[in-house]
C-alpha cells in the first residue's frame, strides 16, 4: 500500500502546494479518511484475513487499494469539501447517529438518511440489516 504514495507522492506535493494554508488541514484529514475507508472495505480486509503471501490476495489488496486512493486523486476538492462538511457537523455534535457513543473525524461517515456515524455502526447496519 506504501507503493501508492511513493507512485502519487509528486502529485500529491502539487496537489498541496496548490491549497490554502487553511485547506491543507483538511488535505491531510481527508487522505487519511480515504485510506482508512479502503483498508474497511470488505475485499480488502478479506485479502487480509486469507492467506496474506499468495498472489491473488496480494493482487486484490492493491486492486482496492489504488481502485479507492485514486479516487482521492481524481477529485480530492470532493474529499476535502465532504471533511470540511463532516468536520462542521462535528463541532455541533460528536454523537452518532445509531449508537449513544462519540465519533471523531476519521471514524465518522454518513448513513444512507445523511446523518453521521461510526463507521463499523454504519458498516454493521449494512451487513446484519439491523
Amino acid at each position: 500500500e506504501l507503493v501508492w504514495f511513493a507512485e502519487v507522492g509528486d502529485e500529491l506535493g502539487t496537489l498541496w502546494d496548490r491549497l490554502a494554508e487553511e485547506d491543507q488541514e483538511f488535505f491531510v484529514k481527508s487522505l487519511r479518511r480515504a485510506a482508512i475507508g479502503v483498508m474497511l472495505q470488505d475485499r480488502f480486509r478479506e485479502a487480509l484475513s486469507k492467506d496474506r503471501t499468495r498472489a491473488s490476495n496480494l493482487e486484490e489488496r492493491f486492486r482496492s487499494w489504488y481502485r479507492g486512493m485514486n479516487s482521492f486523486i481524481d477529485s480530492p476538492e470532493d474529499h476535502i469539501d465532504e471533511t470540511k462538511q463532516i468536520h462542521s457537523e462535528l463541532r455541533n455534535s460528536e454523537m452518532c447517529a445509531l449508537c449513544p457513543n462519540r465519533m471523531d473525524m476519521e471514524d465518522s461517515v454518513r448513513t444512507a438518511t445523511g446523518e453521521l456515524a461510526h463507521r463499523y455502526c454504519r458498516t454493521y447496519r449494512r451487513r446484519t440489516g439491523v
